[in-house]
């Protein structure tokens, strides 16, 4: 417990930024040798002149006020009841209950709980402090510890939120959210089959994902953190299917937005090719064409170029023209190409394919869903415009972004390069 500069000690403690004054939680740690508090990657030597802080660190003040008191009396309980679910729990359910002892877990057990209830209760009442905000954050119901593990976890669950809303700037960047996402994972996951037996399905984990992100809506900067964390635990979990689930759900652009190729999302979106199967080498998705009626792989030619695109692209309507002249100097036995448009209003689409003179020779196909068009998702398309330059055998051999990326392509093709 930090409560004064001489404390030989390591923790988590409130303290402010000295610029804006926002209270947050870090970790400070008090080497022996030290007098003053020493944070992790932080030197500073500046005195706080505040009667009720430490002493200035880098930029933060630590307080020495209620709410650090309020916070471990918390992490007391909270490490108290801790103890209880892991020892007393399994205690509770191996001693005969006829044994007296077992009174006596029974007592413990609920004494235990009670006391971090008492606490919460109160905190409820008093919010002025950050330390009484993140202490709710881990109140939880205690369910009848007769009952199943799996029910058990099912009632958390339920009521996961009640004195939590992740949404709160307070968690960000604590270890708050990490634990709390992970947590309701574990709850939401802990299903067993009719015969008793662990169900590992990844569509629970991607539900308990959607479910915890929807809390977090009202904070774009809470919400990007916690897709971030999910994904990248997707990932190293090699939960595949969840973290697609995810990345269609959230990283899908609005209506009207060209998108980009590079941005904060660029890993994720690199993983989704991968996870999606349309890396270069890779078999392409194969679709149905409506207007001709055939299949992608069917269509009677070498090569395959898809062009992704949409007549409310700026970059598109500037491009497409000289892409599909470039195209027409090869025959339809070398290189056909599928245009597919992102349009939502097929007017649009075809006053601008007619004003453009590009219909001859080009198979146009348009679901006008935009960018939730299936075939987008299929070949997790997040830029207009985007191509993909198939070989005989349907495999991508190319993604060119531009023009000029696809005239250097489409040199090597005549070259017998490719």
């Amino acid at each position: 417990m930090i409560t004064e500069f001489n404390t030989k000690s390591s923790g988590y403690i409130f303290g402010k930024q000295l610029i804006n004054k926002i209270e947050s939680l870090y970790f400070c740690s008090i080497p022996k040798k030290f007098k003053y508090p020493w944070y992790e990657h932080i030197h500073s030597n500046y005195e706080c002149e505040e009667e009720n802080c430490y002493r200035d660190v880098d930029g933060y003040w630590i307080t020495k006020s209620e709410t650090n008191k309020e916070f471990y009396k918390f992490l007391k309980y909270q490490r108290s009841w801790m103890i209880s679910q892991y020892w007393l729990l399994q205690m509770l359910r191996l001693y005969p209950i006829i044994d007296p002892f077992h009174k006596t877990l029974v007592q413990e057990y609920n004494d235990r709980y009670e006391n971090l209830a008492n606490f919460m209760e109160k905190s409820k009442k008093n919010l002025k402090y950050n330390a009484h905000r993140i202490a709710l954050a881990y109140y939880l119901p205690n369910p009848d510890w007769k009952m199943p593990d799996p029910w058990r976890d099912s009632v958390m669950a339920a009521h996961f939120f009640d004195n939590f809303d992740p949404s709160d700037p307070i968690f960000l960047y604590t270890f708050v959210l990490p634990e709390k996402m992970e947590m309701y994972m574990k709850l939401k996951t802990n299903i067993r089959d009719e015969y008793g037996q662990p169900v590992y399905d990844e569509f629970l984990f991607a539900s308990a994902a959607l479910d915890f992100l929807k809390h977090t809506e009202k904070n774009l900067a809470v919400r990007n953190f916690c897709l971030s964390y999910f994904l990248n635990f997707f990932k190293d979990q090699h939960l595949e299917k969840a973290f697609i689930i995810l990345y269609d759900t959230y990283l899908k652009n609005e209506e009207g937005d060209c998108g980009t190729q590079d941005d904060e999302w660029a890993w994720a979106r690199k993983l989704a090719d991968k996870y999606k199967g349309i890396e270069l080498g890779s078999p392409a998705p194969d679709f149905v064409i409506p207007q001709k009626n055939i299949s992608l792989y069917d269509l009677p030619t070498k090569y395959i170029l898809l062009d992704f695109w949409a007549s409310w692209c700026p970059h598109c309507t500037e491009e497409i023209p000289y892409i599909y002249e470039t195209t027409m100097d090869f025959p339809d036995s070398t290189l056909v190409t599928v245009a597919i448009s992102l349009d939502t209003v097929p007017q649009m689409l075809e006053t601008f394919i007619d004003i453009k003179n590009i219909k001859n020779r080009w198979i146009h196909y348009s679901e006008f869903k935009g960018w939730n068009s299936n075939v987008v998702k299929l070949y997790n398309v997040y830029a207009t415009p985007t191509m993909f330059l198939l070989d005989k055998d349907r495999k991508v051999i190319a993604k060119p972004i531009s023009y000029d990326e696809l005239t250097k392509v489409l040199i090597k093709l005549k070259r017998g390069e490719l």
